[in-house]
């Protein structure tokens, strides 16, 4: 009567082995995952994050200054507008000896004009006058200062030193045109 009482053993699950394979395999993932987290560089600080994104915006603009007319548009004015279309800014660039200087671009309408200034409003409102030397360069140098009027719309790209910010390249549309009937 022992055996009519006594209940059966219970049967044990077997983990099917594809199941097992797949916890090992993850368990491995994650484990890899967690060394690549623990063993990669502190993030950068904001003004290192600042200089290494200026720096390359630096490069691209370069290429696209390179580029024919077709590629001007959306992506920005042949390296003279800043990104996309902005309407001003400012960045820290290196200047390729090892420091960093400050550039400043703004696109907008000239309020006024003289043989050393250039002032220039934004749509949002800015303003901004910048100084003018003999380097400053107006649509990369098949134009000059004089050319340039009140009204026109206008790209400046300038070296920004102290509270002085100096043009190095002046794009105007109006006198481009006028270079493309000629």
């Amino acid at each position: 009567m022992d055996d009519l009482i006594s209940s059966p053993e219970p049967r044990t699950r077997r983990v099917p082995r594809s199941v097992t394979a797949v916890a090992i395999a993850l368990g491995l993932t994650l484990g890899a995952a967690g060394i690549a987290v623990a063993a990669s560089p502190p993030p950068l600080s904001e003004s290192a994050t600042k200089a290494v994104v200026a720096r390359d915006g630096d490069r691209i603009a370069e290429r696209r200054g390179h580029r024919g007319e077709k590629h001007r548009g959306e992506r920005g004015e042949r390296g003279l507008g800043g990104p996309g279309r902005a309407l001003h800014g400012e960045a820290v660039v290196g200047d390729g000896k090892g420091g960093f200087r400050t550039v400043a671009f703004q696109r907008g309408e000239v309020t006024a004009v003289s043989p050393t200034s250039l002032t220039v409003k934004s749509a949002d409102g800015f303003s901004r006058t910048y100084a003018l030397t003999a380097a400053t360069k107006v649509n990369r140098g098949r134009a000059v200062v004089g050319d340039i009027k009140n009204g026109h719309r206008v790209v400046v790209r300038a070296d920004v030193v102290g509270s002085t910010a100096t043009a190095g390249g002046i794009r105007d549309a109006a006198l481009r045109s006028a270079e493309k009937t000629d």
